[in-house]
């Protein structure tokens, strides 16, 4: 089973993926695609655990707000947006892998502590 961190490596490889992916020749539909794909890679990194310590959490919680801002912005540009494309092509397609990846590891850490966020393993406490 992969680590938290070997996670985060795949999810960050499918994003270095999309940034050398020729957006330029998309077709107004396959954005619209990549928009639908990028919101909910947002949503998937909102949702992550909170960190336990309270710098970190402060922390996190400036990255909530960002990601929450930043979710707002992609949703208003899918509305100016057609109907996403059927295959919209590898950029979503890795755009879509990274927020596996990204549920993954909130999975992983969720595994590791109990219905309060407490932590119940070693792995748990060091997340």
């Amino acid at each position: 089973m992969p680590v938290v961190s070997e996670l985060y490596d795949a999810a960050a490889s499918r994003l270095e993926a999309v940034a050398r992916s020729p957006l330029a020749t998309a077709s107004r539909r396959e954005r619209a695609a990549l928009v639908e794909r990028l919101d909910h890679l947002l949503t998937v990194l909102a949702e992550q655990p909170a960190p336990l310590d309270p710098i970190s959490s402060s922390g996190a919680d400036d990255l909530r707000a960002l990601l929450t801002s930043a979710t707002g912005h992609v949703r208003t540009a899918g509305r100016y947006l057609r109907a996403p494309a059927d295959r919209p092509g590898p950029a979503a397609d890795h755009l879509t892998e990274a927020a596996r990846a990204v549920s993954a590891v909130r999975d992983t850490i969720a595994s590791h502590r109990d219905h309060d966020g407490r932590p119940v393993t070693p792995c748990g406490a060091a997340s």
